[in-house]
């Protein structure tokens, strides 16, 4: 009880008929949550069903396989957003990529700002 006084005040303390209570403050933080980009966004907006990664590139609009997978598909995979229908065989030529549960509240949250 000594040392706990010496280093915060008495102010922690809370007593009652049955209670005895400390409360000690806590530093703000704030929990880093990862921005979901604007190619992000277009992606997950424009993912219907299960589709290849040059059905997404195509709808999206980009020629470039390696900008396309590094700026688009990749970070969506990363956020839980977009998921991989073999994911055990990510190289797989029959890949097919799908919105998880999270991708498609993001995207009915998306349209809701719309409206």
């Amino acid at each position: 009880m000594h040392r706990i006084l010496s280093v915060y005040s008495s102010d922690i303390f809370h007593i009652s008929d049955n209670f005895f209570e400390i409360c000690f403050e806590r530093e703000d933080f704030s929990e880093e949550t990862p921005q979901v980009t604007h190619a992000v966004k277009k992606l997950i907006a424009i993912c219907s069903g299960e589709m290849d990664r040059a059905e997404l590139q195509e709808k999206v609009g980009l020629s470039d396989r390696k900008s396309f997978t590094k700026n688009y598909l990749n970070p969506a995979i990363e956020q839980g957003l977009i998921e991989m229908t073999i994911p055990e065989k990510p190289k797989s030529r029959l890949q097919k990529y799908r919105l998880t549960g999270a991708g498609k509240y993001f995207l009915e949250a998306m349209q809701g700002q719309k409206n």
